[in-house]
Formats: structure tokens, sequence, C-alpha cells
């Protein structure tokens, strides 16, 4: 079965890629995110840049789900010295622009892998 994210080590950091399986129940949201984790135990985040690619996800912003994520994104940005979320849309960079704004989240947002790779390592 397809997992939820990739994760693997770039130009400078970590690409953490959202696939296009879709969650069928809340119960999924934790184990996939310590998957994440556990294919992150021997690098020291704070000292490496993520780059969060959400081209491929479908879409899901009821507040049941969003609820379920908020604890997981937070973690995820924070754990990580510099982050970047690459999205697919305008619709879906104004999304994540609001829910990084009700979490106190800084990230950049791209639509564009090499601008954002640019921005993470260049900066």
């Amino acid at each position: 079965m397809e997992p939820f994210y990739t994760v693997t080590r770039g130009r400078g950091g970590v690409i953490v890629r959202r696939t296009r399986r879709s969650h069928t129940s809340l119960d999924e949201v934790a184990p996939a995110f310590e998957e994440i984790y556990a294919a992150l135990r021997d690098i020291d985040l704070l000292d490496v840049a993520v780059l969060v690619d959400l081209r491929d996800v479908v879409g899901r912003n009821d507040p049941d789900f969003e609820k379920a994520i908020a604890p997981h994104r937070r973690r995820l940005m924070e754990s990580f010295g510099r982050a970047a979320v690459l999205v697919r849309s305008t619709v879906g960079a104004m999304q994540i622009r609001r829910l990084f704004a009700e979490d106190g989240l800084s990230a950049e947002v791209f639509g564009d892998e090499d601008e954002a790779m640019q921005w993470l390592v260049g900066g």
C-alpha cells in the first residue's frame, strides 16, 4: 500500500512529499506522521531545512480533519531550522498561509520546487 508521505534527503535538507493516498479515517493521521519521524530519527532537525511538498495531495479541509492534523503539522514545521511548503495552486497557498497564521508558524509557500529549494539552501 502506498504511504501517505515519502521522506528523502535532498539538497541541504529533507523533502517530505505528500502522496495522493487519501485518509479514509482520522485514525490514520497520527501513524502517518510517526512514519515521517521514524525516517528522520538520526537527523538533527534544527540544523536542516525541510520542504513539504503538498502538490499531489487531494485537498481536504473539513473541521475534523483540520483538528486531527493540526498538532502534527505544528510539530513537523517547528522541528526544522527552516521550512518551506510546495503547493499546486493559489488556493492551496492561501489555505496553507491561513493554517500557518492560525498556528503561529513561519514558513514560506512556493509553487515551484526549484525556487523553494533555492530559498531553503540560500537564505
